[in-house]
């Protein structure tokens, strides 16, 4: 485009320059000639070098700024504006991709979570806190209990020592037996008659510990209890007096795989049947009700 439009321009102000400049010496110095007649012969002047060299010079001019202007310029890309301060403020940039509102929503957001979260790190920790007290707490009250059960153990014991010895030393002072011995419930039990028996059937035999507790606990003095066989228990009882003018009452037991029989002897004969209910051999005995008796 340069080319085809700017040389015909270029051409015609240098054609025009050049037809000035010849008008312009011919009126000079050849008005008083007429037009495209021989001029007379004057003398030799000293050439004017100086309209010469202009005339060249303007040329060179014209021809310089035409090459100049044929070169493409380099286009330096110019650096986009900074973004003003009063966008800044409003929350733009120029380009739209910046934006300070967006940044300090970013800021407050990550403050608030910040926050949030040691929060939580701090109810957390007083959680924990309370759980390893309440198992503190818990464990402390388990080991107290267990040692005043401990104590209250040690203490019933030696109560029931004293107790013991307190009723032996009574029954010193008193001058009478409260529970017959082994010889004196053999003598004994020779003078005296039956004054009661009975007899049932058994599923199993009975563990000799086991009657034994039971009778203690039915309120009997245990004088013996021996195993003759494998098969067989004997046991001895009598009563506990609580007065040296109480009677006696003595019973044996004999015991065996299918088998159980008692005989009961007293001083007093119409105390041997509530004797025998105080017994209460059902709730120790396996009593088998299909055999005959």
């Amino acid at each position: 485009c340069i080319f085809v439009v700017g040389m015909p321009c270029i051409l015609l102000i240098q054609c025009s320059d050049l037809v000035k400049a010849v008008a312009s010496a011919y009126a000079k110095h050849y008005a008083h000639v007429p037009l495209f007649a021989k001029p007379k012969k004057a003398a030799k002047e000293p050439p004017q070098r100086g309209k010469k060299n202009k005339l060249l010079r303007r040329i060179y001019k014209t021809v310089t700024r035409w090459f100049r202007g044929s070169k493409k310029k380099e286009v330096v890309p110019e650096p986009a504006p900074a973004p003003a301060l009063e966008e800044l403020e409003a929350g733009k940039s120029g380009d739209g991709t910046l934006q300070l509102a967006d940044i300090q929503q970013d800021r407050e957001k990550e403050e608030r979570e910040e926050r949030e979260r040691a929060v939580r790190e701090r109810e957390e920790r007083r959680r924990q806190l309370e759980i390893d007290n309440a198992a503190e707490e818990a464990e402390r009250r388990r080991k107290t209990d267990q040692q005043l059960m401990e104590a209250a153990r040690v203490l019933n014991e030696r109560r029931q020592k004293e107790e013991e010895e307190r009723r032996r030393r009574e029954e010193e002072a008193a001058g009478f037996d409260k529970a017959l011995s082994v010889a004196k419930f053999k003598a004994l039990w020779s003078s005296l008659g039956t004054s009661g028996s009975f007899q049932c059937n058994l599923k199993t035999l009975p563990a000799i510990t086991n009657l034994t507790e039971h009778l203690k606990k039915q309120g009997f003095h245990i004088v013996f209890a021996a195993k003759p066989s494998a098969n067989d228990v004997e046991v001895g009882v009598c009563n506990i007096r609580t007065a040296e003018t109480d009677v006696w009452f003595m019973a044996r037991f004999l015991a065996t795989q299918t088998n159980f029989s008692a005989v009961m002897k007293a001083q007093n004969a119409e105390q041997v049947t509530a004797y025998v209910k105080k017994f209460a051999l059902a709730k120790v005995l396996k009593i088998d009700n299909q055999k005959k008796k």
